[in-house]
């Protein structure tokens, strides 16, 4: 395996990515804890799915590139040749990337609350659910990322309801956590794992904030590994696939996303994850990890 350290490209840089035999380009975007490029001392889950298909797949040699989702938006259409954990299914990335089967069922994102604060407690069902159509008509100060993607769902009742008090923030992915304990703003949405993530920075954070399901959003999310099309692509996603059969694979890749959740959200996804390999539940929408 190529250890050689992450390349930080422009944007030309990438666009001169070209697959040798044998090879393969595996990008990944700086979103903790998905993944963590600058931290010697802790891997984020998704460096762990990477790096454990790589083990896995000795007969290629492996190089990692730094990139970020709008450079991958923008190298699916060229003729560069990469691999990611990172792009999750749409139909439009359909046209540019072949998929492989899925690989991992994760929480979606839910609104984030300050823990304790009791304005939120009229519009959370007995299933512990909040009614984001409810919520977005009360006068509660969201902060949101306008860049990010946060579910269709959710993106489609922010456009429903734009007229409301917005707070924009900056395009970080755990910002918004701090702004929201700076009472920046009252509540806005993200990943569980990105609590995780506040949490584990300081003992401090523990419990301060609280991770709510939205009602009418999917359990859980499927995200899988794709490349981008080309002549090589489809034996990559054979070869991937080859390895993602295997009946144990899923109980290897839980605990790499698990231990980035809060504590109070643990017990709820293993009760999903077990309905879904049960059948008892089904995931997912697709969506991206953005």
């Amino acid at each position: 395996m190529n250890r050689h350290p992450l390349l930080f490209l422009t944007l030309w840089g990438l666009l001169s990515l070209r697959l040798q035999a044998g090879e393969i380009n595996w990008l990944i975007a700086d979103f903790a804890p998905c993944h963590m490029p600058d931290d010697e001392q802790q891997k984020g889950y998704c460096d762990e799915l990477d790096g454990y298909m790589m083990s896995r797949l000795p007969e290629y040699q492996h190089h990692i590139s730094l990139s970020s989702f709008p450079r991958y938006e923008a190298l699916m259409k060229t003729d560069a040749n990469f691999c990611t954990s990172d792009l999750l299914f749409s139909e439009q990335r359909n046209e540019y990337m072949d998929y492989s089967r899925p690989m991992l069922p994760i929480l979606p994102n839910g609104v984030l609350i300050r823990t304790g604060d009791e304005r939120f407690d009229t519009y959370i069902d007995p299933q512990g659910k909040v009614d984001l159509y409810q919520l977005l008509q009360q006068h509660l100060i969201l902060g949101i990322n306008q860049a990010r993607s946060y579910s269709p769902e959710i993106d489609k009742l922010l456009f429903k309801f734009q007229g409301i008090a917005l707070t924009s923030i900056m395009d970080s992915r755990y910002k918004a956590i701090d702004l929201l304990v700076a009472k920046r703003f009252d509540y806005t949405f993200g990943y569980p794992t990105e609590v995780g993530l506040f949490e584990f920075q300081s003992a401090e954070n523990i419990d301060k904030v609280r991770y709510i399901p939205i009602a009418g959003v999917p359990p859980l999310f499927e995200t899988y590994f794709s490349c981008k099309k080309s002549p090589a692509s489809q034996r990559h996603i054979g070869d991937i696939n080859r390895i993602l059969q295997h009946s144990d694979v899923l109980s290897v890749f839980v605990p790499f996303y698990q231990k980035w959740l809060p504590e109070a959200v643990v017990a709820d996804y293993q009760q999903r994850v077990n309905d879904y390999l049960t059948g008892k539940q089904v995931a997912t929408e697709k969506h991206s990890q953005q």
